[in-house]
């Protein structure tokens, strides 16, 4: 399964859970709005589209105050200690932005559980003005036993004039979908070459230096490192970089290489409900996985089959296109203008070619 959805990822998720009610996901990542100020989950002036009013507004609805008791009502009917701790936020010095954010992300926290397998793990990327509230959720649907990492990502950029520390990191929430079942690979990290030099030809398995584990193979030839910790240091991408595709929050390739990599095997079955520019599918498809894409906006609809298949040429090319399956309509004006300009070719194009 190669698909990718032109919706709220609500909607795919309810849908989703309806058809398969016993989990079906091995790795769930999320890179969802961050809350804070900036419209994070979308495409504008990067791109070439000449009004970009409607999509704004359409981004705005979806994170805004005006639907968010609605959410909480049904939440109420899902998940009572989930509302209650909604509600007691709504009741004190919290703002409304951030309850109607908190609410809206809880709802889909809910359903991305439903649809993972029971050896299924959940990563959320968030920043720290939420962090704190959004593992109080994820505590409350999958369970406290079910945490796994808090992991941080740092990294460096130009510093800006601030009357307080360098902020330098995001952070990730790990979750398991069940207590101790969930597929982890240990992943290595790099070796400094003194130490390597040290070590080169070791037979034993497992050597020690200090207090520091190493773990050794078998031959010269084979790879050796340590476990990496939960704190990454992965460069951002610089403008020049060959994957940079003008995304406001693109992520780097190494990121999602490590979390797909530890947390999912070949064939096994990888989806994003904020798939933006495609970061997570890109990674997963050179990996071997099959996957789910999912994002409201028509523009990283058509990046992602851009990303997947501008690297080829000819046949190739149309191979690929031809295993993706596109499903969904437009929820804006914009991508209702779209689709209505493009039917006879995106008719066409589910089959055969490109989405223009």
């Amino acid at each position: 399964m190669n698909k990718l959805y032109f919706s709220d990822c609500l909607k795919v998720l309810k849908d989703l859970h309806k058809a398969h009610p016993e989990g079906f996901i091995d790795l769930v990542y999320i890179d969802p709005p961050f809350n804070s100020k900036r419209d994070y989950n979308i495409l504008f002036e990067s791109v070439d589209m000449k009004d970009t009013k409607a999509q704004k507004e359409a981004f705005s609805d979806t994170w805004s105050n005006v639907s968010y008791l609605d959410t909480l009502s049904e939440i109420q009917y899902l998940d009572l200690d989930l509302y209650n701790f909604l509600t007691t936020l709504d009741n004190i010095r919290v703002s409304k932005s951030a309850v109607s954010y908190l609410t809206t992300m809880a709802i889909r926290i809910y359903y991305i559980h439903k649809v993972l397998k029971n050896t299924g793990s959940f990563y959320l990327h968030c920043d720290p003005t939420m962090s704190h509230y959004l593992k109080i959720i994820c505590d409350l649907v999958f369970g406290t036993k079910r945490f796994r990492n808090e992991i941080i990502w740092h990294y460096k950029r130009w510093p800006a004039v601030q009357k307080n520390y360098q902020r330098m990191h995001d952070v990730i929430l790990f979750y398991s979908r069940e207590h101790g079942l969930n597929i982890f690979n240990t992943q290595l990290g790099k070796l400094s070459e003194g130490t390597i030099k040290r070590w080169k030809g070791k037979k034993s398995k497992v050597e020690f230096e200090g207090d520091i584990r190493l773990i050794t193979r078998m031959t010269d030839e084979d790879s050796i490192g340590r476990p990496i910790d939960d704190v990454w240091d992965i460069a951002v991408i610089n403008s020049q970089a060959k994957e940079r595709l003008g995304y406001p929050t693109q992520k780097p390739e190494d990121l999602l290489e490590i979390i797909i990599k530890a947390s999912s095997n070949e064939g096994d079955l990888v989806a994003d409900f904020f798939c933006g520019c495609g970061t997570t599918i890109a990674v997963a498809q050179r990996l071997k996985r099959n996957w789910i894409g999912v994002d409201i906006s028509h523009l990283a609809i058509k990046l992602i089959l851009d990303r997947l298949t501008n690297p080829y040429q000819g046949p190739r090319a149309k191979v690929i296109r031809e295993s993706i399956q596109v499903s969904g309509f437009p929820v804006d004006l914009a991508g209702a203008k779209m689709l209505a300009e493009n039917l006879i070719t995106v008719d066409l194009d589910f089959k055969t070619g490109s989405l223009k």
